[in-house]
């Protein structure tokens, strides 16, 4: 299986953890996806409510401190078509996204 246009696909990462920002986001564009970057939940929250920026997917950490994060997933649920995936399985994702590239 192909990613077809991975430059077209964007997605915002969610972590406090500069460190880990740094590399999931090195990580991604490294796959040529689109990647925007916030450091908490409710800047992300409220920069979808009011941006009118599109997603395809937000990879989220899940331990943020100001809102729990199945919290956060249930208000972009209501809110939003977008999946959102956590930061204990984003290793996993970037596997297989690598191993559909190559």
């Amino acid at each position: 299986m192909e990613v077809e246009n991975s430059e077209k696909f964007r997605i915002l990462v969610v972590d406090d953890d500069s460190n880990c920002v740094l590399t999931t986001t090195a990580s991604l564009k490294n796959l040529k996806f689109k990647v925007m970057t916030v450091n908490n939940i409710e800047v992300a929250l409220g920069g979808l409510r009011s941006s009118g920026l599109s997603f395809d997917l937000l990879l989220i950490d899940i331990h943020m401190l100001k809102m729990d994060v199945f919290q956060f997933q249930q208000e972009i649920a209501k809110e939003f078509d977008i999946p959102v995936a956590c930061k204990f399985i984003i290793l996993y994702i970037l596997c297989e996204i690598k191993n559909m590239l190559l």
